[in-house]
């Protein structure tokens, strides 16, 4: 009886050292909004292989505005891919709570854009360029991961008003002329949201847009019938 009395004391010393041992370890609670832990800011890399175009509705009726989509390969946590990328962007030691997949770029930078329109009915010599009158509007991440994740609240102009899901911590806004494009804004851009803006004026009459963008060291076209205005 003694003996079994003094086993049922050692195996509860135990049991109460095992506890005490569990309780100075950190317990990990799932945050209530959905978010996780991340060690980078970026969630997800598109490397591209292709460009479409289509219009886009925006309360500018004085602008066309062309949404550029991309076609290509995701790259998400956990692949060689993406952390090679995170790695050569410096986007390593963010460290904070984030939505999983919030922050999408495009795995390299958009180094020039040519824009060339053939109006309807125009002669072979009728295709003219232009850049000149285009802007390329998005959302780059880039500026803020090469500042150390300071976000330096830029605001958005109001010809980029309808990227409003953009703004918001970590995004800077991108609308340059596509003949003066500065690559440190075309670098790590929000690639669900590239768009063209062109005045309406120009494509009144109806024709062919085409489309050039070089990405790294890959350039892709694309071409998109445009009907006149009413």
């Amino acid at each position: 009886m003694k003996k079994t009395t003094r086993l049922l004391l050692a195996a509860g010393v135990l049991l109460l050292a095992a506890g005490c041992k569990d309780s100075d370890e950190p317990t990990v609670v799932p945050p209530p909004d959905g978010t996780q832990f991340s060690e980078t800011f970026i969630q997800q890399y598109l490397a591209p292989s292709g460009i479409e175009l289509s219009a886009r509705t925006i309360n500018d009726p004085s602008t066309t505005c062309i949404h550029v989509r991309f076609d290509g390969e995701l790259y998400t946590p956990g692949s060689e891919q993406f952390a090679t990328l995170s790695e050569a962007y410096g986007d390593t030691s963010y460290n904070n709570p984030l939505v999983p997949f919030s922050n999408l770029a495009l795995a390299e930078t958009i180094r020039a854009v040519s824009v060339r329109w053939t109006p309807l009915g125009a002669a072979a010599d009728g295709t003219r360029t232009l850049d000149a009158v285009t802007h390329i509007g998005t959302a780059s991440l880039y500026t803020f991961i090469r500042n150390g994740y300071r976000d330096d609240a830029e605001a958005f102009p109001d010809a980029l008003s309808f990227l409003g899901c953009y703004q918001q911590y970590g995004h800077k806004p991108v609308y340059e002329p596509v003949g003066e494009l500065d690559i440190d804004d075309t670098t790590l851009i929000a690639y669900e949201d590239c768009n063209l803006l062109l005045p309406a004026a120009e494509l009144a009459s109806g024709g062919t847009l085409e489309v050039g963008l070089t990405v790294g060291t890959h350039t892709f076209t694309a071409t998109l019938a445009l009907s006149p205005a009413k």
